[in-house]
Protein backbone atom coordinates (compact mmCIF):
# COMPACT_ATOMS: atom_id res chain seq x y z
CA UNK A 1 0.00 0.00 0.00
CA UNK A 2 2.45 2.15 0.90
CA UNK A 3 4.81 1.19 -2.47
CA UNK A 4 1.28 2.13 -4.57
CA UNK A 5 1.45 5.34 -2.59
CA UNK A 6 5.20 6.23 -3.86
CA UNK A 7 4.49 5.41 -7.12
CA UNK A 8 1.54 7.33 -7.71
CA UNK A 9 2.94 10.36 -6.18
CA UNK A 10 6.35 9.36 -8.70
CA UNK A 11 3.61 8.94 -11.73
CA UNK A 12 2.13 12.61 -10.55
CA UNK A 13 5.42 14.18 -10.17
CA UNK A 14 6.36 12.84 -13.61
CA UNK A 15 2.70 13.89 -15.40
CA UNK A 16 2.91 17.40 -14.10
CA UNK A 17 5.49 18.96 -15.80
CA UNK A 18 4.48 17.12 -18.76
CA UNK A 19 0.70 18.78 -18.51
CA UNK A 20 2.69 22.62 -17.68
CA UNK A 21 5.04 22.35 -20.76
CA UNK A 22 1.78 20.99 -23.11
CA UNK A 23 0.18 24.13 -22.37
CA UNK A 24 2.69 26.83 -22.61
CA UNK A 25 3.09 25.15 -26.24
CA UNK A 26 1.99 27.70 -28.83
CA UNK A 27 0.38 24.63 -30.42
CA UNK A 28 -1.26 23.04 -27.64
CA UNK A 29 -2.97 26.08 -26.98
CA UNK A 30 -6.75 26.07 -27.74
CA UNK A 31 -7.58 28.36 -30.27
CA UNK A 32 -8.69 32.08 -29.61
CA UNK A 33 -11.99 33.15 -30.89
CA UNK A 34 -11.52 35.58 -34.03
CA UNK A 35 -12.50 39.26 -33.35
CA UNK A 36 -15.64 40.33 -34.70
CA UNK A 37 -14.21 42.84 -37.66
CA UNK A 38 -16.17 46.40 -38.07
CA UNK A 39 -15.18 47.44 -41.67
CA UNK A 40 -15.03 51.55 -42.21
CA UNK A 41 -15.12 53.14 -45.61
CA UNK A 42 -12.40 55.08 -45.29
CA UNK A 43 -9.78 56.00 -42.38
CA UNK A 44 -11.13 59.17 -40.73
CA UNK A 45 -14.44 56.56 -39.81
CA UNK A 46 -11.36 53.51 -38.91
CA UNK A 47 -10.22 56.10 -36.19
CA UNK A 48 -13.90 56.68 -34.79
CA UNK A 49 -14.19 52.91 -34.41
CA UNK A 50 -10.90 52.01 -33.54
CA UNK A 51 -11.38 54.93 -30.39
CA UNK A 52 -14.85 53.60 -29.84
CA UNK A 53 -14.16 50.14 -29.54
CA UNK A 54 -10.96 49.76 -28.53
CA UNK A 55 -9.64 46.00 -28.54
CA UNK A 56 -13.10 44.26 -28.53
CA UNK A 57 -13.32 44.27 -32.45
CA UNK A 58 -10.78 44.43 -35.24
CA UNK A 59 -11.34 47.95 -37.71
CA UNK A 60 -10.34 47.15 -41.32
CA UNK A 61 -11.15 50.18 -43.53
CA UNK A 62 -12.05 49.49 -47.15
CA UNK A 63 -9.73 52.39 -47.98
CA UNK A 64 -6.32 53.01 -46.31
CA UNK A 65 -4.74 55.67 -45.26
CA UNK A 66 -2.85 57.55 -48.27
CA UNK A 67 -5.12 56.02 -50.82
CA UNK A 68 -7.53 57.57 -53.43
CA UNK A 69 -10.83 56.44 -52.89
CA UNK A 70 -12.17 56.92 -56.02
CA UNK A 71 -10.03 54.32 -57.64
CA UNK A 72 -8.29 52.39 -54.68
CA UNK A 73 -9.18 48.68 -55.32
CA UNK A 74 -8.79 46.27 -52.21
CA UNK A 75 -6.36 43.38 -52.85
CA UNK A 76 -7.87 39.70 -52.27
CA UNK A 77 -6.31 39.69 -48.56
CA UNK A 78 -7.61 42.61 -47.56
CA UNK A 79 -11.50 41.37 -48.86
CA UNK A 80 -10.65 37.48 -46.61
CA UNK A 81 -10.23 39.91 -43.79
CA UNK A 82 -13.59 41.78 -44.19
CA UNK A 83 -14.96 38.38 -44.68
CA UNK A 84 -15.72 38.37 -40.85
CA UNK A 85 -17.58 42.28 -41.27
CA UNK A 86 -20.49 42.51 -38.89
CA UNK A 87 -20.64 46.16 -38.62
CA UNK A 88 -19.62 49.04 -41.11
CA UNK A 89 -19.76 52.62 -40.57
CA UNK A 90 -19.73 54.99 -43.63
CA UNK A 91 -21.45 58.01 -45.05
CA UNK A 92 -24.53 56.59 -46.43
CA UNK A 93 -24.44 58.94 -49.26
CA UNK A 94 -25.31 57.55 -52.62
CA UNK A 95 -23.31 60.60 -54.35
CA UNK A 96 -20.24 58.62 -52.50
CA UNK A 97 -19.94 56.44 -55.48
CA UNK A 98 -16.59 55.00 -54.57
CA UNK A 99 -18.66 54.20 -51.13
CA UNK A 100 -21.53 52.47 -52.56
CA UNK A 101 -18.77 49.97 -55.10
CA UNK A 102 -17.21 49.41 -52.12
CA UNK A 103 -20.21 48.35 -50.05
CA UNK A 104 -21.31 46.47 -53.02
CA UNK A 105 -18.65 44.29 -53.08
CA UNK A 106 -18.21 43.83 -49.21
CA UNK A 107 -21.88 42.76 -49.34
CA UNK A 108 -20.66 40.22 -51.16
CA UNK A 109 -17.82 38.22 -48.81
CA UNK A 110 -20.42 39.34 -45.81
CA UNK A 111 -23.50 39.52 -46.75
CA UNK A 112 -25.26 39.91 -43.24
CA UNK A 113 -23.27 43.38 -42.22
CA UNK A 114 -25.12 46.05 -40.31
CA UNK A 115 -24.37 49.54 -41.67
CA UNK A 116 -24.03 52.80 -39.49
CA UNK A 117 -24.54 56.06 -41.13
CA UNK A 118 -25.50 59.52 -39.89
CA UNK A 119 -29.10 60.40 -41.33
CA UNK A 120 -28.39 61.70 -44.92
CA UNK A 121 -31.29 64.07 -44.92
CA UNK A 122 -29.82 65.78 -42.14
CA UNK A 123 -25.86 65.55 -43.32
CA UNK A 124 -26.25 66.09 -47.26
CA UNK A 125 -22.44 66.60 -47.76
CA UNK A 126 -21.18 63.35 -48.15
CA UNK A 127 -17.81 64.11 -47.13
CA UNK A 128 -19.36 63.61 -42.95
CA UNK A 129 -16.06 63.07 -41.50
CA UNK A 130 -15.15 66.78 -41.46
CA UNK A 131 -18.32 67.84 -39.99
CA UNK A 132 -18.42 67.75 -36.21
CA UNK A 133 -22.26 67.52 -35.75
CA UNK A 134 -21.81 64.36 -38.32
CA UNK A 135 -19.35 62.94 -36.39
CA UNK A 136 -20.89 63.20 -32.72
CA UNK A 137 -24.26 61.56 -34.06
CA UNK A 138 -22.24 58.31 -35.89
CA UNK A 139 -20.05 58.52 -32.31
CA UNK A 140 -23.49 58.01 -30.68
CA UNK A 141 -24.98 55.40 -33.64
CA UNK A 142 -21.48 53.36 -33.61
CA UNK A 143 -21.12 52.86 -29.87
CA UNK A 144 -24.57 51.38 -29.73
CA UNK A 145 -24.08 48.73 -32.39
CA UNK A 146 -20.43 48.08 -30.71
CA UNK A 147 -22.51 47.26 -27.71
CA UNK A 148 -25.21 45.21 -29.36
CA UNK A 149 -22.03 42.96 -30.96
CA UNK A 150 -20.14 42.83 -28.13
CA UNK A 151 -21.95 43.15 -25.16
CA UNK A 152 -18.88 42.52 -22.28
CA UNK A 153 -17.48 45.71 -23.59
CA UNK A 154 -20.42 47.85 -22.78
CA UNK A 155 -19.27 49.30 -19.63
CA UNK A 156 -15.73 50.73 -21.63
CA UNK A 157 -18.13 52.07 -24.53
CA UNK A 158 -19.76 54.39 -22.29
CA UNK A 159 -16.06 55.96 -21.36
CA UNK A 160 -14.71 55.54 -24.72
CA UNK A 161 -18.05 57.76 -26.32
CA UNK A 162 -17.35 60.34 -23.38
CA UNK A 163 -13.90 60.93 -24.28
CA UNK A 164 -14.80 60.84 -28.39
CA UNK A 165 -17.41 63.25 -27.94
CA UNK A 166 -14.43 65.21 -25.95
CA UNK A 167 -12.34 65.21 -28.97
CA UNK A 168 -14.35 66.44 -31.17
CA UNK A 169 -15.51 68.96 -29.07
CA UNK A 170 -11.95 70.20 -28.76
CA UNK A 171 -11.25 69.54 -32.35
CA UNK A 172 -14.49 71.98 -33.30
CA UNK A 173 -13.18 74.69 -30.89
CA UNK A 174 -9.56 74.88 -32.26
CA UNK A 175 -10.99 74.97 -35.46
CA UNK A 176 -13.85 78.04 -34.61
CA UNK A 177 -11.29 80.08 -32.77
CA UNK A 178 -8.67 79.66 -36.07
CA UNK A 179 -11.85 81.16 -38.11
CA UNK A 180 -12.61 84.08 -35.64
CA UNK A 181 -9.21 84.81 -36.27
CA UNK A 182 -9.64 85.23 -40.05
CA UNK A 183 -12.96 85.98 -40.37
CA UNK A 184 -14.17 85.35 -44.19
CA UNK A 185 -10.58 83.95 -45.14
CA UNK A 186 -10.55 82.45 -48.57
CA UNK A 187 -8.73 79.49 -49.41
CA UNK A 188 -8.54 77.43 -52.66
CA UNK A 189 -9.05 73.17 -52.81
CA UNK A 190 -8.59 71.09 -55.97
CA UNK A 191 -11.79 69.04 -54.35
CA UNK A 192 -14.49 70.64 -52.48
CA UNK A 193 -14.14 68.81 -49.29
CA UNK A 194 -14.43 71.76 -46.78
CA UNK A 195 -17.69 73.51 -48.49
CA UNK A 196 -20.20 72.73 -45.77
CA UNK A 197 -17.84 73.41 -42.66
CA UNK A 198 -16.18 76.51 -44.13
CA UNK A 199 -19.56 77.95 -44.45
CA UNK A 200 -20.46 77.46 -41.01
CA UNK A 201 -17.34 79.10 -40.03
CA UNK A 202 -17.89 82.01 -41.86
CA UNK A 203 -14.84 80.81 -44.62
CA UNK A 204 -15.34 80.60 -48.44
CA UNK A 205 -13.74 77.59 -49.86
CA UNK A 206 -12.58 78.00 -53.83
CA UNK A 207 -12.74 74.34 -55.46
CA UNK A 208 -10.84 74.33 -58.72
CA UNK A 209 -12.07 71.10 -59.79
CA UNK A 210 -14.01 68.39 -58.55
CA UNK A 211 -11.39 66.08 -57.61
CA UNK A 212 -11.63 63.83 -60.20
CA UNK A 213 -10.43 65.73 -63.13
CA UNK A 214 -8.49 68.07 -63.44
CA UNK A 215 -10.00 71.71 -64.49
CA UNK A 216 -9.42 73.12 -68.15
CA UNK A 217 -8.36 76.68 -68.84
CA UNK A 218 -11.33 77.82 -68.43
CA UNK A 219 -12.47 76.25 -65.08
CA UNK A 220 -8.51 77.37 -63.99
CA UNK A 221 -9.24 80.99 -65.33
CA UNK A 222 -12.29 80.98 -63.24
CA UNK A 223 -10.88 79.65 -59.93
CA UNK A 224 -8.17 82.40 -60.34
CA UNK A 225 -10.30 85.27 -60.84
CA UNK A 226 -12.27 84.50 -57.58
CA UNK A 227 -9.18 84.07 -55.56
CA UNK A 228 -8.61 87.06 -56.72
CA UNK A 229 -11.78 88.63 -55.99
CA UNK A 230 -12.10 87.72 -52.69
CA UNK A 231 -8.79 87.98 -51.57
CA UNK A 232 -7.66 84.16 -51.03
CA UNK A 233 -4.45 83.76 -49.69
CA UNK A 234 -3.91 79.94 -49.07
CA UNK A 235 -4.74 76.82 -51.00
CA UNK A 236 -5.02 73.58 -48.75
CA UNK A 237 -3.65 70.37 -51.06
CA UNK A 238 -4.58 66.78 -50.42
CA UNK A 239 -1.66 63.95 -50.36
CA UNK A 240 -4.32 61.68 -52.48
CA UNK A 241 -4.24 64.35 -55.16
CA UNK A 242 -1.44 65.49 -57.48
CA UNK A 243 0.90 67.64 -55.51
CA UNK A 244 2.62 69.08 -57.78
CA UNK A 245 -0.68 70.62 -59.94
CA UNK A 246 -1.35 72.12 -56.21
CA UNK A 247 2.04 73.66 -55.95
CA UNK A 248 1.68 75.06 -59.51
CA UNK A 249 -1.82 76.61 -58.96
CA UNK A 250 -0.72 78.02 -55.82
CA UNK A 251 2.36 79.95 -57.75
CA UNK A 252 -0.37 81.27 -60.46
CA UNK A 253 -2.56 82.67 -57.69
CA UNK A 254 -0.01 83.81 -55.06
CA UNK A 255 -0.73 81.70 -52.12
CA UNK A 256 0.98 79.34 -49.77
CA UNK A 257 0.08 75.85 -50.81
CA UNK A 258 -0.52 73.59 -47.06
CA UNK A 259 -1.04 70.13 -47.13
CA UNK A 260 -4.03 68.81 -45.39
CA UNK A 261 -5.17 65.53 -45.26
CA UNK A 262 -9.09 64.81 -44.46
CA UNK A 263 -8.89 61.43 -45.44
CA UNK A 264 -5.74 61.03 -42.07
CA UNK A 265 -6.38 58.61 -40.18
CA UNK A 266 -5.49 60.36 -37.02
CA UNK A 267 -8.82 62.48 -37.33
CA UNK A 268 -7.87 65.12 -34.40
CA UNK A 269 -4.29 66.02 -35.78
CA UNK A 270 -5.59 66.53 -38.99
CA UNK A 271 -9.02 69.20 -37.92
CA UNK A 272 -5.24 71.07 -35.88
CA UNK A 273 -3.25 71.07 -39.13
CA UNK A 274 -6.62 72.25 -40.88
CA UNK A 275 -6.84 75.23 -38.31
CA UNK A 276 -2.98 76.08 -37.93
CA UNK A 277 -3.06 76.59 -41.52
CA UNK A 278 -6.37 78.66 -41.41
CA UNK A 279 -5.18 80.55 -38.44
CA UNK A 280 -1.64 80.91 -39.97
CA UNK A 281 -2.24 81.59 -43.91
CA UNK A 282 -1.16 85.11 -44.72
CA UNK A 283 -0.46 86.31 -48.64
CA UNK A 284 3.22 85.63 -49.29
Amino acid sequence: MHRGSFEGRGRARRIGPALLLAALLPGCRAPQPARPVVAATVPPLAWLARTLAGPAVEVVPLVPPGARPETFAPAPARWAALSRTRVAVGTGHAAAAFEQRLLRRLREVSPRFLLVTPPADRFPDPHVWVDPRAMRLLAERLAGELGRLVPEARPALGERLARVRRIIDAAEAELRAAAARAPGRSFLVLHPVWSRLADRLGLREIPVGSGERTPGPFGLARALRRARRHRADLLLAQPQLPLAAARELARAAGVRAVVVDPLASDWPSAWSRFAAAIREGTRR
